[in-house]
């Protein structure tokens, strides 16, 4: 028992460098670790202010192409409105023309009929200078 109370200051003063020395470690290892999760929640933070700057920007888009939609869909409108207005005026102007044809055509079944009652047509020669008449 003796020597072990020689051995006793020893083996304690051992175990107190060993707690000293787990205790400093393990303040390390802390330190180590708020030193990382600092680092982790700075990167995290980057990263919202990251996405929120992308979800803007989507919205941004996103509003751009709905006005993108609503200009094509204008021009849409537009264009079938004078398509329409076009197919219109060509149908007035082919039934005028169909009209004025029927009329120049009985106008013409009528001039044919009377043709010997006209009368005769002056018709200027600017070659000779002369003036001839003709019974068309």
């Amino acid at each position: 028992m003796e020597k072990l109370k020689e051995f006793f200051p020893v083996i304690f003063i051992i175990i107190a460098a060993v707690i000293i020395w787990q205790i400093v470690m393990v303040n390390s290892n802390i330190r180590e670790s708020i030193k990382i999760l600092s680092m982790a929640e700075k990167k995290l933070d980057d990263a919202s202010q990251e996405i929120k700057d992308s979800r803007r920007m989507v919205d941004s888009l996103q509003l751009d192409f709905a006005r993108f939609g609503s200009y094509i869909n204008d021009l849409q409108g537009r264009v079938e409105m004078n398509d329409l207005q076009n197919k219109l005026r060509q149908s007035q102007f082919v039934s005028k023309r169909d009209s004025l044809q029927k009329r120049l055509t009985q106008l013409g079944n009528k001039i044919n009929l009377t043709g010997h009652h006209l009368p005769e047509i002056r018709i200027f020669d600017s070659q000779s200078d002369t003036t001839r008449y003709e019974n068309k």
